[in-house]
């Protein structure tokens, strides 16, 4: 592969990889609310409940870290390439995630991963656009000047 080429890749490589540590950290902070204890949720009349939905956040999609398993489930999957692009996504591996995000018969979704998709994508772009930029040598670079 000619320089220009793997140094195009590689630097896409650390880009993506910047835009899912990003993204990984923005969910991140959409499950950890910690301003609410599970009896002060009951207390207030279960505001995730679907009988009467009453949801005390804006953001609603925040999630109240109780175990602290939802967090730690989140991962990002390394950068990889193909000759369609580099990918890398945000997964959670924590069995209850998908409930959490779509609901239950008795508890509402909060979709925290589209929402940062939606509200975070500036700052995710922003981030990629930073390191493919430190990553990728100037022209001057490549011509050994």
């Amino acid at each position: 592969m000619a320089g220009w080429k793997r140094d195009t890749k590689l630097a896409a490589q650390f880009a993506v990889g910047a835009m899912v540590q990003t993204a990984k950290a923005c969910c991140e902070e959409l499950l950890s609310a910690r301003d609410h204890t599970p009896a002060d949720l009951a207390a207030m009349g279960h505001p995730y409940a679907q009988r009467a939905p009453n949801n005390p956040h804006d953001p609603p999609e925040v999630v109240h870290a109780q175990s602290g398993e939802l967090v730690s489930g989140l991962r990002a999957t390394a950068p990889t390439g193909s000759s369609g692009g580099v990918s890398a996504r945000v997964v959670n591996d924590d069995p209850i995630d998908p409930w959490v995000q779509i609901g239950t018969e008795t508890m509402i979704g909060r979709a925290y991963m589209a929402r940062v998709q939606r509200d975070h994508a500036t700052e995710i772009i922003a981030a990629g656009e930073r390191e493919f930029a430190r990553h990728l040598p100037s022209a001057e670079e490549r011509r050994g000047a």
